[in-house]
């Protein structure tokens, strides 16, 4: 899989997912892509804000823990790109903890799984 999977059919929900391991990247796009959506894969959060930028995106998924930027920094990022606009981020963690969770929804974050 490369590191960025085209976006396909307007008409569909496009969601971008971001993490640093190839293997969640594939997994994920396994579950999303057969129900529908249309996939757009980062490795690291440069890519992810330049797809943010130049694609047109409707949820992100981000991985918590991932070098250089944090998936909690992307979420603040990805909101100031977004202004006021409602955009959906989730975080997807094995963390568990109540400062886990609270550091992401204070980071933006609509949900965490």
């Amino acid at each position: 899989m490369s590191s960025v999977t085209s976006i396909g059919k307007k008409d569909q929900t496009s969601i971008l997912i971001v993490d640093d391991l190839e293997s969640n990247l594939e997994l994920m796009d396994a579950i999303f892509r057969p129900e529908g959506f249309n996939v757009c894969a980062a490795q690291d959060s440069t890519e992810a804000l330049k797809i943010i930028r130049n694609e047109n995106i409707d949820v992100a998924v981000l991985d918590v823990m991932m070098p250089g930027m944090s998936g909690f920094e992307l979420c603040q990022r990805i909101k100031e790109i977004n202004g006021n606009r409602f955009f959906p981020v989730v975080m997807l963690t094995a963390l568990n903890d109540k400062k886990s969770r609270l550091t992401a929804l204070e980071s933006g974050a609509d949900d965490f799984i």
